[in-house]
């Protein structure tokens, strides 16, 4: 009798097994890669919109095992370069995305070091690589 009782309580036990919520929608945005160096000499936030700049992040060792050919047509990729910096401990990011009806707002957060930091004395150029699970136009809004 006790083994009917643990088996019927196993099988119920697995019969609410903790599956996968498949309502689950993935999160608005993904920040698939965030540098002190890899950016640009100038400050830009780029949109990718062509097929030729998808395949360049594609190409990028980081990126490969991250995205797909499939994403361009259900997400928005951005990159974001601070420009060059004169040191280590500058950062760029995106802190915050909202979806709207209309847009997409991308909330942006550039970083100093601290004046009492140690520093790395290098020329530097930070970057953030963002996936933003939305076609909608972005509106880009800094942050402090």
């Amino acid at each position: 009798m006790k083994k009917v009782i643990v088996v019927m309580l196993a099988f119920l036990a697995l019969a609410c097994g903790s599956g996968k919520d498949k309502s689950a929608k993935a999160p608005l945005f993904t920040i698939l890669k965030q540098a002190g160096t890899g950016g640009a000499q100038i400050e830009f936030y780029e949109i990718i919109t062509d097929g030729k700049e998808f395949e360049l992040l594609k190409n990028d060792p980081e990126l490969k095992r991250k995205i797909n050919k499939s994403n361009i047509d259900q997400s928005t990729f951005v990159v974001l370069s601070a420009g060059e910096k004169p040191s280590g401990g500058y950062g760029i990011t995106v802190v915050d995305v909202k979806e709207s009806e209309k847009e997409v707002e991308v909330y942006v957060k550039k970083t100093e070091p601290s004046a009492n930091a140690y520093l790395t004395m290098a020329i530097t150029y930070p970057i953030c690589i963002v996936q933003i699970n939305s076609k909608k136009p972005l509106v880009f809004k800094d942050v402090e």
